[in-house]
């Protein structure tokens, strides 16, 4: 059997859990990176987040794993490959029902996906945001003269400034561990993940920014792929490899 973890919830010891149950909480938001955890063996409790890379490889090299519909342990070769996630035989039907009705299921856990609806509204707070920021320091630099309508400070001020705001408003957002999303996202109870449930890195928040441009210039089919996709995923969420999902 592979080695069971405890964690600490409202200072009380939970568990025993096994590795992949600590990545579904993790990937669920019900323990966080400064989660203690503890397993036999070790000398005291520990930040998760100083051992997820431990539990990962935990995960990935025991030939036994639990289903994440029902829990119940497995050979690795019996699990049915159902998306990102793996099921056992008994469940898999009742497993692909639940991902038709909208619950994306990673392959530590269960996720709620995120509604077009929630994501184009957070897409309108997000631009709104921007256009305020943006047209405040556009008026200010006008108003003392840094700015005409014309010339190299003018091109700069109307071309370079809105994509430099929105790269640093979107980067620096979605790859904070604690916000996972922009302002937009965070408001309205959504985030995005690896299609692992993993939070995404800086790096990828770079890559994801640069794709959505690819779902806006094929006349932004990339953006309505989020209503055939199984798990209303865009373009630049291929891309990526993100989910966008409840917090």
């Amino acid at each position: 059997m592979p080695a069971t973890w405890y964690y600490a919830e409202s200072n009380e010891q939970k568990g025993p859990v096994y590795a992949q149950q600590v990545l579904s909480l993790y990937s669920n938001g019900q323990i966080k990176d400064n989660t203690l955890v503890w397993q036999n063996g070790m000398l005291e409790w520990t930040p998760l987040s100083s051992v997820l890379p431990v539990i990962r490889q935990a995960v990935l090299a025991h030939p036994t794993m639990y289903c994440p519909h029902c829990n119940a342990m497995i050979e690795r070769a019996d699990l049915i490959s159902v998306g990102h996630s793996q099921v056992c035989p008994h469940c898999k039907d009742a497993f692909v029902q639940k991902v038709k009705e909208g619950a994306s299921i990673s392959a530590f856990g269960r996720v709620e996906l995120a509604t077009p609806t929630r994501r184009f509204c957070a897409k309108v707070i997000d631009i709104v945001i921007l256009l305020v920021v943006i047209y405040t320091i556009t008026y200010s630099l006008a108003s003392a003269g840094v700015v005409t309508g014309e010339g190299v400070s003018y091109i700069a001020t109307a071309n370079i400034l809105p994509f430099f705001f929105r790269f640093l408003y979107n980067v620096l957002q979605t790859g904070n561990p604690k916000m996972q999303g922009t302002l937009g996202k965070y408001l309205l109870g959504i985030k995005v993940i690896r299609t692992d449930g993993s939070p995404i890195t800086y790096g990828r928040a770079v890559g994801r920014f640069f794709a959505e441009y690819v779902s806006m210039i094929i006349l932004f089919i990339g953006y309505l792929m989020i209503f055939w996709d199984e798990e209303r995923r865009t373009l630049h969420d291929r891309i990526a490899d993100t989910l966008v999902v409840h917090r």
